[in-house]
């Protein structure tokens, strides 16, 4: 009855499927026909990734979201359970040493701990719901995304950076310990851009209470910031150094998104001279909370 073939991988010289509707593991026989070397586990009626990791086959599944490993003879074993509401590992990929999936309906990344759990790594990047694939080339890690065939990566875990619409990159990320955090440091303004074009820059942090400082190009204006974390955050501040205006103050976030499109006016930007905004954290763990700033360029 299993109609599809959602998935397949190499494991030990032999050929491997994951099906569906059934959630079971084949093994091809090398001539002719499929042999089935796992039933179906629990709830979970479909295996949309699989990966050889450090020796084993594992699976990621639907509609749970869970982590299988096969035990090499005739079974699943679970090793990680769902993760907040994804129910799909579409992806799965080892990188670094670690086992990463993709995930739907969250677009999200997710990084196993090597034992019995999930956690995220990677929030949803604007509207990709799905990350269908996962590839590392060039030792970094790829997405492939739905629906609008967007390609990702991740420069460090902690955030995706759409490639597609490359923002003009961060200059100096240090924790309050000095510490360069997670981020593209060092990155060029890519040529050809306008007055009143827009781009997207990521930041992701390391510490617990960090305080990071983004250096915005001159020419360029902060139009908004945006915070995802899945801590409880009581404090988060933003401030432009130079002239001591607070651009956000006193907003907090537990678990969640907050948007903050409507940021107190600062012209100190128009001029082309760089300027520093100091974010502030402070709360039960920062770890993980990924910044986006938006910009558009006046000069």
């Amino acid at each position: 009855s299993q109609t599809h073939i959602r998935s397949l991988a190499v494991f030990n010289g032999k050929l491997y499927g994951g099906t569906a509707p059934g959630g079971c593991l084949f093994e091809w026989n090398g001539v002719d026909s499929w042999i089935q070397v796992a039933p179906q586990l629990g709830s979970q009626t479909d295996i949309p990734s699989l990966a050889v990791f450090n020796g084993k086959l594992y699976g990621g599944t639907a509609t749970g979201g869970c982590l299988f490993e096969w035990n090499g003879v005739d079974s699943w074993i679970q090793v990680a359970p769902q993760l907040n509401s994804q129910t799909y590992i579409l992806s799965l990929a080892v990188f670094n040493g670690k086992l990463y999936g993709g995930t739907y309906p969250g677009g999200r990344l997710f990084e196993w701990n090597g034992e019995d759990s999930w956690k995220q790594v990677a929030p949803q990047l604007g509207s990709q719901t799905h990350i269908y694939s996962l590839a590392v080339f060039n030792g970094k890690l790829y997405g492939g995304t739905y629906p609008n065939g967007l390609l990702f990566v991740v420069p460090q875990p902690g955030c995706f950076l759409d490639l597609n619409s490359i923002g003009i990159g961060h200059y100096s990320f240090m924790d309050n310990s000095g510490n360069k955090l997670h981020g593209i440091n060092s990155a060029s303004v890519p040529a050809g851009l306008k007055i009143g074009d827009r781009r997207i820059a990521y930041l992701s942090t390391t510490s617990e209470s960090p305080t990071m400082t983004d250096v915005i190009k001159g020419g360029w204006k902060v139009i908004g910031f945006s915070f995802e974390t899945a801590q409880n955050l009581t404090d988060i501040d933003a401030t432009q150094e130079t002239s001591n205006i607070k651009l956000i103050e006193n907003k907090t976030l537990n678990n969640g998104y907050l948007n903050c499109n409507t940021i107190a006016d600062h012209p100190y930007y128009a001029n082309g001279i760089d300027k520093d905004i100091i974010f502030n954290l402070t709360g039960n763990g920062g770890a993980g909370t990924v910044i986006k700033v938006e910009l558009e360029k006046v000069k």
